[in-house]
């Protein structure tokens, strides 16, 4: 059976902080934390792929059990969040199946870099020789970290990709969406600096 590879970050399980909870629109921590399980489960199934890109949860073992329930495999990128004591906890459970810094990735002939923080990893001059170039000649960066609202960092170029869950509803999302997003966001760059 072919597996599903989807991206999710900062889902930050038990953090109490107003600009995590509120923010998302939830009135209590175990209501968001309840709210990021079933939302992860009805997308992800249990044979997919999940990168997940940090800040996973504050340590205790109440939080550790919000991570055990979600489906998939998945592959943590350490974020600022993630401590040692934390890492630790989370390499017990049975549905991590690695940790790492960074990783690459690739998908058809994409390149793409994987980090908790947004990375310039290719040219983005706004040249028109440059934005005419394929998509497949670039790495780009998936990131979460900022807690931001839209997928698109913060210049809005197409080669700096926010998969945390605050830009997509508390939801992991998939590479097809990523790639449908990116693909978008070339074309509205095209246009914009057509000469």
């Amino acid at each position: 059976m072919e597996r599903n590879i989807f991206f999710t970050s900062d889902t930050h399980f038990g953090h109490d902080k107003d600009f995590i909870v509120q923010r998302r629109g939830f009135t209590a921590i175990e209501e968001m934390n309840e709210a990021l399980v079933e939302n992860w489960n009805r997308v992800v199934q249990p044979e997919d792929t999940v990168y997940h890109l940090g800040d996973v949860f504050m340590v205790d073992n109440v939080n550790a059990d919000y991570v055990r329930q979600l489906h998939g495999r998945i592959h943590l990128i350490r974020g600022n969040h993630d401590s040692e004591g934390k890492i630790a906890l989370l390499k017990t459970l049975p549905n991590i199946e690695s940790v790492s810094m960074a990783e690459q990735f690739e998908y058809g002939k994409w390149h793409f870099f994987l980090c908790h923080y947004p990375a310039l990893t290719c040219d983005t001059s706004l040249t028109p020789e440059n934005i005419n170039k394929g998509l497949h000649s670039r790495t780009m960066c998936l990131y979460g970290h900022t807690h931001q609202s839209k997928p698109f960092f913060y210049t809005d170029l197409p080669y700096i990709y926010n998969v945390g869950v605050d830009a997509h509803n508390c939801t992991p999302v998939s590479i097809e969406e990523i790639a449908s997003d990116i693909r978008s966001q070339q074309e509205i760059l095209q246009r914009k600096y057509k000469q």
